[in-house]
């Protein structure tokens, strides 16, 4: 059976996006998101410079757009998540009335 390599990089990108969503409902995954998905992403990147474009183990398929994508994509992505504010626990002092 052959496998249209254009379907599975569009998989993995609505695949990402549904993780994307998920994870945006609070601030300490969405942070997860961009970590991981900046590593996965710059995984990607290298994976991409070390393969052979034409041969079988390009299973993306991966070209130098592809590598440009991923590169910028890790970076930006880890970047913001490793600088986003990590989150603050609720400030429960007691409310008192002034007089």
């Amino acid at each position: 059976m052959h496998r249209d390599p254009s379907r599975t990089a569009n998989l993995i990108h609505l695949l990402f996006g549904v993780a994307g969503i998920a994870m945006a409902r609070a601030a300490s995954t969405a942070r997860t998101f961009l970590i991981g998905g900046g590593v996965i992403y710059l995984a990607l990147w290298v994976y991409g410079l070390v393969i052979d474009q034409d041969s079988g183990a390009n299973f993306v398929p991966l070209n130098n757009a592809d590598n440009w994508l991923h590169l910028v994509l890790g970076l930006a992505m880890t970047a913001l998540g490793i600088n986003a504010d990590p989150p603050r626990p609720a400030d429960h002092r007691p409310v008192t009335e002034e007089t």
